[in-house]
């Protein structure tokens, strides 16, 4: 077995980790998601993906966070495209 890489991409400034974890908090809970679950892994894999690409504001993190899960904003489902 392979060890696994610790450290891939840089660290987050300690103001960008208050964003990320805030936007988390509240895409979990618009979601209903349980911080335990396979689901909040997901969420914060995207969330981080996206703060690696640049995104800053939160707003943004969790609505593109939700729209990536299938929901707009307030938790209801997107009609398909």
């Amino acid at each position: 077995m392979q060890p696994r890489p610790t450290f891939q991409h840089p660290a987050f400034d300690p103001d960008t980790v208050r964003l990320v974890g805030a936007a988390f908090d509240d895409v979990c809970r618009a979601l209903a998601a349980d911080r335990r679950d396979l689901a909040s892994r997901l969420i914060a894999r995207k969330i981080i993906d996206l703060a690696r690409g640049g995104e800053r504001d939160r707003a943004r993190l969790c609505g593109e966070t939700l729209a990536y899960f299938g929901l707009d904003g307030g938790g209801t489902e997107q009609a398909p495209r």
